[in-house]
């Protein structure tokens, strides 16, 4: 019974043995995977910092794109009532001119249309007083 005993003892002694192999092994594989594990989450740490460092540089960069637009608005808007105000300035000044053309017009007709007797008279149409008046 010594043999048999001895010989189960041996043989519990190696699967002890192959056990603890495979344990250790197994540990190995779990800290190699605890690296990678440990390796990924500071690389997915790095990759958050980054998105977040983009995501702020994406907003500043709209925030200047609006702003861009905004001014160019601005300054398309102050163009647009400069000429606006020019072109009113330019069509009152047209319907001036326009106005003294046609009333100059008018002095001329009625000192064309003057009769002998006016002329001898030294009598003046209306149009014609008017005219020195405002000169």
């Amino acid at each position: 019974m010594k043999k048999k005993d001895k010989k189960e003892d041996s043989d519990k002694d190696q699967i002890i043995i192959k056990l603890e192999e495979k344990i250790h092994y197994q540990n190995q594989a779990l800290n190699r995977i605890n690296e990678k594990l440990s390796q990924c989450l500071d690389r997915l740490g790095e990759i958050r910092q980054e998105k977040e460092i983009l995501e702020n540089k994406i907003k500043e960069l709209e925030i200047r794109e609006m702003d861009f637009k905004l001014l160019k608005h601005d300054k398309l808007q102050n163009d647009y009532d400069k000429m606006n105000h020019r072109a009113q300035v330019t069509k009152k000044q047209l319907d001036d001119a326009r106005n003294h053309i046609l009333f100059l017009e008018k002095v001329l007709q009625d000192m064309e249309n003057r009769s002998m007797m006016d002329y001898i008279k030294k009598r003046y149409p209306e149009s014609w007083v008017e005219y020195k008046n405002r000169s």
